[in-house]
């Protein structure tokens, strides 16, 4: 059965990453390489998942206050997995929040839709969303957001243009996001250990790995993070296994955009 094999996959992903322990670079290329060629599965579940989210709109009676948080479980599924839907769902947030005339929301669908439409290719009308919010009339945890979504534009913007004002600007953006970030989310340390000299990020990223979920999307940025680092060191053993549990996270996540895979 689909599900048997799923849960078969999973358990094999978990022991090759307490091989991990053991430095067994083997067991965890046998396990991505058993995992790239189960990839279906992964996406099988994940469309499982999304109808069973998306099937609470066929409830009667249900207030858009109900339908935009519906809206935004589709929007986290879909993203990095299916972006047109995920841009869709973002636009049904919007669209909610409009009718609810409930302006913390709209801006936060808003922002959202920023990030898919720059991702996409679209960076018009993503730049036009990010230039018509004042950022001095935003709450703080939105001017966080805020932030992010410009230096996400930048990021994606930049593969087309290498320009130096542009560069500043997203340097400028992670400045202020540092700021303004809650400084007890894994998000703010990440982007301090981050901030480190690399010998002191090193142990800084390993410390995290004991904060998140094996597995999780922030999971997969921190191993990815420290593989970057063996590499850049030379240490292409090292760099190896971490990108390799990078590449299995985002497998099980799946995450369209596998870096560790390819590097």
């Amino acid at each position: 059965r689909s599900s048997d094999l799923y849960i078969g996959i999973v358990l094999l992903m978990l022991a090759s990453l307490s091989s991990f322990a053991k430095d067994d670079l083997k067991a965890l290329y046998d396990s991505l390489d058993y995992s790239v060629a189960h990839k279906n599965m992964y996406v099988q579940e994940k469309i499982k998942r999304i109808d069973e989210i998306r099937s609470a709109l066929s409830y009667a009676n249900l207030n858009d206050v109900n339908k935009y948080v519906v809206y935004n479980q589709l929007y986290n599924e879909y993203w990095k997995f299916d972006l047109d839907s995920a841009i869709h769902y973002a636009r049904l947030e919007v669209e909610a929040a409009i009718r609810m005339n409930d302006e913390y929301r709209k801006t936060q669908a808003e922002l959202q839709l920023a990030i898919s439409y720059a991702m996409h290719g679209m960076y018009i009308q993503a730049e036009q969303i990010l230039n018509k919010h004042n950022i001095n009339s935003l709450p703080k945890d939105l001017m966080a957001e805020y932030y992010n979504a410009n230096i996400q534009f930048l990021q994606y913007y930049l593969y087309t243009s290498d320009s130096p004002e542009d560069i500043q600007r997203q340097s400028n953006y992670r400045d202020s996001l540092y700021a303004t970030q809650d400084q007890s989310s894994i998000e703010f340390r990440f982007s301090l250990v981050g901030r480190m000299p690399a010998k002191e990020r090193l142990e800084g990223y390993n410390k995290l790995l004991d904060m998140v979920e094996k597995n999780s999307p922030m999971y997969a940025r921190i191993t990815h993070s420290i593989g970057t680092i063996y590499a850049a060191d030379g240490n292409r053993d090292e760099a190896k296994k971490y990108l390799i549990r990078s590449a299995l996270s985002d497998l099980y996540n799946v995450t369209r955009e596998n870096q560790s895979i390819y590097e």
